[in-house]
């Protein structure tokens, strides 16, 4: 028996003995691929235990449009009421040439429409009489 394990031990000194041409023996090659391949398993196990699919929450076109708007309000500060609103009335004050009438239209399109108002501050100056005729 012991004759066997003399032999067994020869053989792994001459397995360490051949080396390659990068100075790498074949038995450390072998221990490597053994722990990355041990390694590979416990991640893959990490991994189907926290699978993304599983938890992953349903999305709601409302979700969506309150992550939207969390993200403008971050990049774009938000003005206030009072803000936009001093903004819309300097702009159809500059308006030169307004009739009574138009006026009067276009101060309650400011009035009843927040879609309007976003329009009306986007809008050049001399396309705002247009907006307002047409709106």
């Amino acid at each position: 028996m012991a004759r066997s394990s003399a032999r067994a031990e020869e053989y792994d000194d001459h397995q360490e003995k051949e080396i390659s041409p990068d100075g790498v023996t074949s038995n450390s090659i072998l221990k490597m691929l053994s722990e990355i391949s041990e390694k590979l398993d416990a991640l893959k196990e990490t991994l189907a235990s926290h699978s993304l699919s599983s938890t992953r929450p349903s999305i709601e076109s409302s979700d969506v449009e309150g992550q939207m708007d969390a993200v403008r309000s971050i990049i774009v500060p938000r003005k206030s009421d009072d803000e936009i609103l001093q903004e819309c009335m300097d702009g159809l004050n500059a308006i030169e040439y307004m009739d009574p009438q138009l006026y009067a239209k276009g101060f309650r399109l400011l009035h009843y429409s927040d879609t309007f108002k976003k329009m009306f501050i986007l809008v050049p100056q001399q396309r705002k009489r247009d907006l307002i005729e047409h709106y």
